[in-house]
């Protein structure tokens, strides 16, 4: 009986955490793998090549009409995967080991094509919550090509850099050259964290630097009106010192007119000088 109790209980356990592991695992592939709204997709489905084609001829007339240049995107016959953007949190990029590492960008971006040929990336966007809308789109090849070639369908990007990662559970993965430059291929999200705080708060020194007073101009600051002359003591110093000044002044013009009216008496009243024999 009792050998059958704690068989049970054992089993229990077992499924437990099997359940555990199976749910973390679901977790996991649900953030890498996030549903794309449907009127995202319905766009890119339908819209995105249409309005791609209607900007793509207004670009072409208004920038290059006279030398018969193309648009590289204009040849797109289809859009590729379609993946969520996300940015750095605020808290993740302060350091916070509580943060959540990303949050939602609100833009999705896929590649174009032409045929099986990666020509570029699109972007859609929901503007104040509204119907889907394209937001950009570039001749980009390379991140084309990695759009189609990452099996991760959330890209975090970092606007300031051009860097591109991704997140594999607990590792951050760098999806382009300069985010392997920066931080190499992978690191631990902790490891990563660290590295990017760090970045982060000499971004944020040097960009506090640049608001520093630099004479009596303030650099990066509204342009203000100097307002010393209605501080008392500052008038009082400024009243001596100009009074200070002008009795020197004084004295010094006194002192070369005496100087000079004893000159020219002495020229008057002194004898001749007379040679002696």
């Amino acid at each position: 009986m009792i050998q059958t109790t704690m068989m049970r209980v054992l089993t229990g356990c077992a499924a437990a955490v099997v359940l555990v592991v199976a749910g973390s695992g679901s977790a996991s592939a649900a953030e890498n793998d996030p549903p794309i709204p449907a009127d995202v997709a319905a766009y890119y489905e339908s819209q995105a090549l249409v309005d791609l084609a209607e900007v793509s001829a207004e670009r072409v007339v208004r920038t290059s009409e006279a030398v018969g240049e193309r648009d590289a995107t204009a040849a797109a016959s289809s859009v590729g995967v379609i993946h969520a953007v996300h940015a750095f949190s605020e808290g993740f990029g302060r350091g916070e080991a509580g943060a959540a590492p990303t949050e939602p960008d609100g833009e999705w971006i896929a590649a174009l094509k032409d045929g099986d040929e990666v020509i570029g990336t699109f972007r859609v966007w929901k503007p104040a919550g509204g119907p889907a809308e394209m937001a950009a789109y570039d001749d980009n090849v390379e991140l084309g090509l990695i759009l189609e070639q990452t099996g991760y369908r959330v890209v975090v990007e970092d606007g300031g850099s051009g860097e591109l990662f991704a997140i594999d559970g607990d590792v951050v993965v760098s999806l382009n050259q300069p985010a392997k430059v920066e931080f190499g291929n992978s690191q631990r999200i902790s490891n990563f964290r660290a590295a990017y705080a760090r970045r982060a708060a000499r971004g944020r020194a040097a960009a506090s630097s640049m608001d520093a007073p630099v004479g009596w101009a303030l650099v990066g600051a509204e342009p203000r009106i100097s307002t010393w002359y209605l501080d008392p003591v500052l008038m009082g110093g400024a009243g001596l010192g100009v009074c200070g000044a002008a009795f020197g002044a004084f004295l010094l013009i006194s002192g070369r007119r005496r100087l000079a009216v004893g000159v020219d008496a002495g020229d008057a009243s002194d004898p001749p000088l007379v040679e002696s024999a």
